[in-house]
């Protein structure tokens, strides 16, 4: 799961197709976690999420804090 998540993200073109790419994933991770209590799917998906070469394009973490509310909401609990 943590390579698709990586190569998913990654084979996206154009920064706001990488940020939607994110957004979505964060959803899931939301829903892994809370929803169906899926706890080594979230971390799957979160190791995916920050891995040194996803994490490395703070400019989509930057786009994405701007353009989506729940980004933030995700990140602070």
């Amino acid at each position: 799961m943590k390579v698709f998540v990586m190569v998913t993200t990654l084979t996206c073109g154009k920064v706001t197709e990488r940020a939607k790419m994110l957004s979505q994933w964060i959803q899931i991770a939301v829903e892994l976690r809370s929803t169906f209590g899926n706890l080594f799917g979230f971390a799957s998906v979160m190791e995916g999420l920050t891995s040194d070469h996803v994490s490395t394009g703070s400019s989509d973490y930057y786009y994405n804090e701007r353009h989506c509310l729940h980004f933030n909401f995700v990140l602070s609990n």
